[in-house]
């Protein structure tokens, strides 16, 4: 039985469909590090305060003029803004066209927007360090 997830645009996606889509990422680019990936893929990486409260935005993918952008809060800690680079790889590659209309906003780690991602995300960070930097090295 597949579980699905209702995705921003409003249709439906499985887990098993979300797991392939990140599978052929990381053959497409030979690459599992969220920071490295980002950077094959053309993804600028900005950081930005944006708080250290629990409801402080934790980072959003934004598509305009051809040119893919990813904002972190850089008040995180380097293996949270790891997770949440990994995350908003997510939004660049399954709501790429949505974002051309708003921003993604994650304020909670543990929200009711990270299932969907959660198994991406832990096979993007499986074998790597959360402690590694933002170099990828």
């Amino acid at each position: 039985m597949s579980v699905y997830f209702r995705s921003i645009e409003g249709d439906y996606m499985s887990i098993e469909y979300i797991c392939q889509k990140v599978h052929r990422l990381m053959r497409k680019y030979d690459e599992s590090d969220p920071w490295k990936l980002a950077n094959a893929m053309g993804i600028i990486v900005l950081f930005h305060p944006m708080g250290t409260t629990p409801k402080s935005c934790k980072g959003f993918f934004l598509y305009q003029s051809r040119k893919k952008q990813i904002t972190i809060n850089s008040e995180l800690p380097e293996a949270i803004q790891k997770i949440i680079l990994a995350h908003e790889i997510g939004h660049a590659v399954l709501h790429h066209d949505a974002a051309k209309m708003r921003t993604f906003h994650d304020f909670a780690l543990y929200d009711t927007e990270l299932p969907p991602f959660f198994v991406p995300i832990t096979m993007l960070v499986r074998n790597l360090s959360l402690s590694g930097n933002r170099s990828g090295a």
